[in-house]
């Protein structure tokens, strides 16, 4: 059911006021009086729900319990109704305890309640929707969402995407029979994860990304479709059609180069144009994009490089290291902030390239991005390249691979980390910055154990620590300005 459409206020049990059902009608609200085994039924047409403490709080909070839930996985508001002062701060602390962001305590008049439940948007009700899925076993809590999210289509066909290291369900959903007035042929692309953070990258998206990458190197979010429940949430993306992944489209691109100066100096030139320069510390933002990261995997990896590469820092010592970095000068600005090769795409037959999952972005530091790229592209899941090769490639400090060093099958991948060197760190301030991204992405990519085998991530920590260390020296001794 369309959102709009979704005018009756439940009223749990207890029946409303008559000066609360003047007051919905001249909003073009209806009122209902339901039982608890109603709720399940009638909530997909319904706005809000209205919980009246009786003075009983026990059965009260018993009834807000078991109600609160189905009534959040359907959209609805859920208001809490006293009728005192003293209701009032009981009513404030269920609210508190449900802490879902629409609960509604009121001690205001009928009116008031019946303004806010009108100016409330509960997103669309659940329709009777097919879901054609053969391989991928819908959960009843997701399939409910979709259900919502899609109740304008009568049939759609589910395929699930591999998650990423988020744990979200991706899926590619195609609309397979709609009504004529929304037919459409293009699927869609489907994120769902825990509600707060599908809120967040909803508000990352619009704070940083919708006025500052071309809609034509971007999907749009469909902000019709987006779905809220009580603990998860449904966010629908255009498809990203005729296009194929980055690392695919380099193997077969005549200039890689071409590429990457479309994503960092087309796609990305209005993130990239805004910009200031700090000198503060940098590694705790990388951080927060969880570059820098402990894990058992990274402690596992960090042993295995003292073992076949003589690293001589554990884990723990990797910490002592990184808290001893002096502030560093680097340039700041928007940001994807999880610029993977699996979030860009190349169109077909061009060098144009379409950005996706702008979970991360947000204002941070500038070498970000291009060193997540460079290391997904070179490390994760990578084309067989020889552990020298990749020694040579990111020994400090980091200099642009010599042209025709690589073998011919790899040559785009050597283009390709000369691109983002070469672009990614425009100013010469950048070096040092540059070189700490690198080896903060070197960290992520150790502490994962589906990036690599076991041998590949050790390099890739000992790598790491190599960079660091060298780059403590430089700044210590004066040789580079941090």
């Amino acid at each position: 059911m369309k959102s709009s459409n979704r005018r009756k206020v439940l009223w749990l049990v207890q029946g409303p006021p008559a000066t609360f059902v003047q007051a919905a009608v001249e909003r073009r609200l209806t009122c209902e009086v339901v039982t608890e085994a109603q709720l399940r039924t009638v909530a997909p047409a319904a706005r809000a729900l209205v919980i009246v403490y009786n003075g009983d709080v026990g059965l009260f909070l018993a009834q807000v319990r078991r109600a609160t839930g189905v009534a959040l996985d359907h959209g609805l508001r859920v208001c809490l109704r006293g009728n005192n002062r003293a209701d009032f701060n009981l009513l404030l602390t269920v609210a508190s305890r449900w802490s879902f962001g629409r609960n509604l305590a009121s001690g205001g008049s009928d009116a008031d309640l019946a303004e806010a439940i009108a100016r409330f948007d509960p997103g669309g009700g659940a329709g009777r929707v097919l879901f054609d899925s053969p391989k991928y076993p819908v959960p009843p809590d997701v399939e409910l969402l979709l259900a919502r999210a899609f109740w304008d289509l009568e049939k759609v066909q589910i395929r699930a995407i591999p998650p990423g290291h988020s744990g979200a369900v991706v899926l590619h959903v195609t609309p397979i029979a709609a009504t004529p007035a929304i037919a459409r042929s293009l699927p869609y692309i489907v994120k769902i994860h825990d509600r707060l953070k599908i809120a967040q990258e909803r508000e990352s998206f619009e704070q940083f990304i919708a006025d500052h990458i071309p809609f034509t190197h971007r999907p749009n979010i469909d902000g019709r479709r987006y779905i809220e429940g009580s603990d998860k949430a449904v966010l629908v993306q255009d498809f990203v059609s005729r296009a194929v992944p980055l690392r695919a489209a380099l193997a077969k691109h005549k200039n890689p180069i071409d590429v990457m100066h479309t994503l960092l100096d087309v796609a990305l030139k209005a993130c990239r144009s805004c910009f200031d320069w700090k000198r503060e510390d940098l590694v705790t933002p990388f951080r927060d994009l969880k570059a820098f990261r402990s894990s058992p995997e990274l402690d596992q990896a960090a042993a295995e490089a003292g073992r076949l590469y003589k690293c001589s820092l554990d884990s723990s010592q990797l910490e002592l290291l990184l808290a001893s970095l002096p502030p560093i000068y680097h340039m700041r600005c928007r940001i994807h902030g999880d610029l993977h090769p699996g979030n860009v795409y190349v169109a077909e037959k061009s060098s144009e390239v379409l950005l996706i999952d702008f979970a991360k972005a947000r204002y941070g530091p500038a070498v970000a991005d291009p060193a997540c790229l460079e290391i997904g592209l070179a490390w994760v899941n990578s084309h067989p390249i020889a552990d020298r090769s990749l020694e040579e490639l990111y020994t400090y400090p980091l200099p642009l691979p010599p042209s025709g060093s690589a073998p011919l099958a790899l040559s785009w991948l050597w283009e390709s980390v000369a691109a983002l060197r070469l672009l990614g760190r425009p100013d010469e301030r950048d070096m040092s910055s540059y070189a700490l991204a690198v080896a903060a992405y070197l960290i992520r990519f150790a502490s994962y154990t589906g990036t690599a085998a076991l041998g590949r991530r050790a390099l890739g920590y000992s790598c790491a620590v190599q960079i660091l260390q060298h780059l403590k020296d430089d700044i210590a001794a004066g040789r580079i300005s941090a």
